[in-house]
């Protein structure tokens, strides 16, 4: 066994870890996205229940909430 063999199921476990960390809002989710006002999809509303923004809002929102 080498150290790939070994890193392998040590990078699946932090990846699994940090998306268990990820928040999940729960409840009814919004119609409209509370950022653009265009619709969310039913897929999404009730993939992630509790959404509020559609998806390229919800990217931007993490992408400017990591830069501060």
């Amino acid at each position: 066994m080498d150290d790939v063999d070994i890193a392998g199921p040590r990078q699946d476990q932090a990846v699994a870890d940090a998306i268990s960390r990820v928040p999940r809002p729960g409840g009814q989710s919004a119609r409209y996205c509370v950022d653009c006002d265009d619709p969310i999809p039913e897929a999404r509303r009730q993939a992630y229940q509790g959404c509020q923004r559609c998806v390229q809002c919800e990217e931007d929102f993490w992408i400017e909430a990591k830069r501060r």
